[in-house]
């Protein structure tokens, strides 16, 4: 039985999928395959290269914001918001030409990802892992993965005449930076010649992947906005993830759709709806986890039928 897990893009949310892999272990459940937007990406990525979820609960629950937060200076900021106001006037906006296009580094969270057991190389991960980004400049997806399933999505999305980009060979720490960068929060990731940005805003759940490298059964975990009233968006951060998060719904849901009708009972979609959590909320990390858990321990019945 071939299984494959989709997790999606949620910020400290992302803590759930953790509880997810615990609920699916204790019941004799093995993902063969993962895939994963943003936060996704990183439970995904960490777990294809062999951690535990005890191991990945351990490295979320030590986790501190100076591991993962390294803001540009104060006047680098101010720069960058200058430029924007200089180009909504339409003048002075060559002066601010170095500007970043974004709070927060994100160097920290490559080297973070590396100390907590990141493979070298998704050729190197013990399971077939699929990582999402978005091209900031064309909107096209980009896929990162190992050698033998890129050869299998490539010939499958031009079959499906996708626009998506498949590439190998590329770092699986800077390649999961690059999909949890957040618009106008993280500065996009330069990899391979592309500007790449957050994954979620093109596939906030990737079940296409899971789908197109034909899995007898997938689970899909959307932590993303499902209609839900949020309270405390109070700051630019969390009004682009909430925008992300509202604008992924809609391609999601479609998907979720498609995938019932194909696979009937072989496809579970699993949601927490942890939607009250921020985006920087690291003390609720063990909430989340615990969120998770119970959300996947709720639909085990579903998820046994499609599994085993």
């Amino acid at each position: 039985m071939r299984i494959g897990l989709a997790l999606s893009g949620g910020s400290v949310r992302g803590a759930a999928h953790i509880g997810v892999l615990k609920c699916l272990h204790e019941n004799g459940i093995y993902p063969s395959v993962v895939s994963g937007a943003s936060a996704g990406s990183i439970v995904a990525g960490l777990y294809a290269s062999g951690l535990s979820p005890a191991d990945l609960e351990r490295v979320a629950l030590s986790l501190k914001p100076s591991q993962i937060v390294d803001i540009h200076s104060p006047l680098a900021i101010i720069a960058s918001m200058a430029r924007v106001l200089a180009e909504a006037v339409g003048s002075g906006a060559s002066l601010f030409k170095r500007a970043p296009c974004g709070v927060i580094k994100g160097t920290k969270l490559e080297q973070f990802l590396r100390k907590a057991g990141m493979a070298r190389s998704f050729d190197d991960m013990a399971l077939p892992c699929v990582v999402v980004a978005t091209q900031l400049d064309n909107g096209k997806q980009v896929v990162f993965t190992d050698r033998r399933t890129a050869e299998v999505l490539t010939r499958r999305y031009k079959l499906r005449r996708r626009r998506t980009v498949v590439e190998t060979g590329v770092d699986p720490a800077a390649a999961i930076a690059a999909s949890c960068s957040i618009p106008g929060v993280f500065t996009p990731r330069w990899i391979a010649g592309m500007q790449l940005v957050d994954g979620g805003v093109t596939d906030n759940l990737p079940l296409e992947a899971l789908d197109l490298l034909r899995c007898d059964s997938i689970i899909g975990v959307n932590l993303g906005y499902s209609g839900e009233r949020r309270e405390g968006i109070d700051n630019i951060a969390e009004v682009v993830s909430q925008s992300v998060d509202i604008m992924a719904a809609q391609s999601v849901g479609l998907i979720c759709e498609s995938l019932a009708l194909k696979y009937r009972t072989r496809f579970v979609r699993v949601e927490p709806k942890i939607y009250d959590v921020g985006l920087f909320e690291i003390g609720r990390i063990r909430e989340c986890i615990d969120r998770g858990y119970s959300a996947t321990h709720s639909r085990l019945s579903a998820v046994r039928r499609a599994a085993l």
